[in-house]
């Protein structure tokens, strides 16, 4: 009795088609096929061997070469070029530049580089400075009586510490403090006019107010939205 012949359905792993085959070992579809995929084989096999000879070549010429230039230099240091040059402008690997495009290193003096050296030492991770004591934002708003949205334009204009915590923004005292200390008028004003009774009192329109304050550096406070102006400097400028 004849044993029945059994195909299977492969894909070749060259072309992509497929075919049908007695041996499930079978990898591609024709003999046309197997010998491009053979000699692919070849020649990437030769790219390896040709890529490591030319990685292996330079430090095997260089390995008694007394005097190198600093590309040779890079490449017994496993260094880039410019990591190269980096040593030599620090003073750390000792180079004579013979000309503009010259410039030799003894290799004795990448050998007493490595005696210049210190320890290598593991990096402690620094523990950041406690900030100190912190305000709310609504503390800050009523101790510097401003609206809760002036308080983040303050912190989008100016780095203030800040922490979060449980959905709360908590601020930095000190530097809270010190942004209105910087901006808090001279203690020794104590009258005050508002935009609208500069307006009233002297017939003036809004852009001028803001024109003649600004011109002559009017001393003015903040409470929350409104702004006021020294009453002695105004009456000063426009002769009461």
């Amino acid at each position: 009795m004849t044993a029945t012949k059994i195909t299977v359905k492969r894909v070749c792993e060259l072309c992509g088609k497929e075919f049908l085959s007695q041996k499930i070992t079978t990898r591609f579809c024709s003999k046309d096929c197997a010998n491009k995929a053979y000699k692919m084989r070849l020649r990437l096999k030769n790219v390896q061997q040709s890529e490591k000879q030319t990685e292996e070549k330079p430090v095997l010429n260089l390995k008694d070469k007394e005097y190198l230039s600093v590309n040779e230099a890079a490449i017994v240091l496993g260094l880039s070029r410019r990591s190269a040059y980096n040593l030599i402008y620090k003073g750390i690997l000792r180079a004579t530049r013979f000309s503009e495009k010259l410039t030799i290193i003894k290799r004795s003096d990448i050998e007493a580089m490595f005696g210049k050296g210190t320890a290598y030492q593991k990096q402690e991770r620094k523990t950041p400075s406690p900030v100190g004591l912190f305000y709310t934002t609504k503390e800050i708003m009523e101790k510097y009586k401003i609206c809760e949205s002036m308080v983040y334009q303050i912190a989008k204009k100016t780095p203030i510490p800040k922490e979060s915590r449980n959905g709360k923004t908590y601020w930095c005292q000190k530097h809270i403090d010190a942004y209105f200390r910087k901006r808090n008028p001279d203690a020794n004003i104590k009258d005050w006019y508002s935009t609208n009774e500069i307006m009233d009192k002297y017939g003036m329109t809004k852009t001028a107010v803001y024109t003649l304050v600004s011109n002559y550096k009017v001393p003015k406070k903040r409470e929350g939205n409104a702004t006021f102006y020294s009453k002695q400097h105004i009456e000063s400028i426009k002769g009461r």
